[in-house]
């Protein structure tokens, strides 16, 4: 029988759901770095959005905190790869070859909540073309009925 537990648990990595988990990993870094440097505050929403939808504010505000070397920029950047692999990728195999190089660029970041690693090292070769993810724990579920 499944549960709304197992329900979430094989919904939670398309590829929203991986932009989710970056996108809290972005704000941990930034929560942690706003007690260091004040310029920080009022920013949460220039890392979590996509670049495009940022008003001319945001953006000047962006370019302004970009130019700090914060370790939000950092993680900022290494979320946008991830967001990158899904929009440009056109096969399974390029899909996995990028992701694999962006896992590895996270996990050596030296940002703890970046490495997403329970999320993606498991996954790494579920990604199909378009973003899609085919989940093997699917066929251990009809087994076990």
């Amino acid at each position: 029988m499944i549960d709304a537990t197992t329900t979430l648990t094989l919904t939670a990595f398309d590829e929203f759901h991986l932009i989710q988990l970056a996108n809290q990993a972005v704000d941990a870094v930034r929560r942690a770095e706003v007690k260091a440097t004040p310029a920080l505050k009022r920013s949460r929403y220039i890392w979590l959005k996509d670049q495009q939808d940022w008003s001319r504010r945001q953006l000047r505000q962006y370019l302004d905190l970009r130019r700090l070397n914060l370790k939000t920029h950092r993680a900022y950047r290494i979320k946008e790869s991830l967001r990158e692999i899904f929009r440009l990728a056109d096969s399974r195999e390029e899909a996995e070859a990028l992701l694999t190089r962006w896992y590895s660029w996270a996990r050596r970041c030296r940002l703890e909540p970046m490495n997403l690693k329970r999320a993606v090292s498991a996954r790494r070769g579920a990604f199909s073309a378009r973003g899609r993810v085919h989940i093997p724990a699917v066929r251990r579920l009809r087994r076990r009925r």
